[in-house]
């Protein structure tokens, strides 16, 4: 019994420890991984901003946490972008890894559905 009871200590005790933060990735400064072009976010409490540094494309979006690891991105405005998505559509994401200073993230909208990689270059 005592045993068992040391391996149910011992198994909680590695899960809680083990758990990310994905709350660490709420606001700061981000970038994609993988593409062509450096793309720079900026996330504040309540706003993201997408600026493509070669194009200088601009994306402001609403950003409203469902909690730690899920969030609706809504489009408030672009500035030289062409996409499929249009003021007042929206995104929804899911954070499914937290790794280091690196985010996992599936998402869907409009436009499709897929997954990307977020680094977070500071706080």
């Amino acid at each position: 019994m005592k045993t068992i009871f040391t391996l149910l200590l011992l198994t909680l005790s590695k899960l809680a420890f083990s758990q990310n933060h994905c709350s660490d990735y709420k606001t700061g400064k981000f970038t994609y991984e993988g593409l062509e072009n450096e793309m720079e976010i900026t996330r504040t409490k309540h706003k993201q901003i997408e600026l493509d540094k070669s194009t200088n494309q601009k994306s402001v979006l609403k950003i409203k946490w469902i909690n730690d690891s899920t969030y609706v991105l809504t489009v408030k405005g672009q500035r030289n972008k062409s996409t499929c998505l249009k003021n007042g559509e929206t995104i929804n994401a899911t954070i499914y890894k937290c790794e280091g200073k690196k985010n996992y993230v599936s998402y869907t909208s409009n436009c499709g559905n897929g997954k990307c990689v977020i680094i977070k270059l500071e706080d």
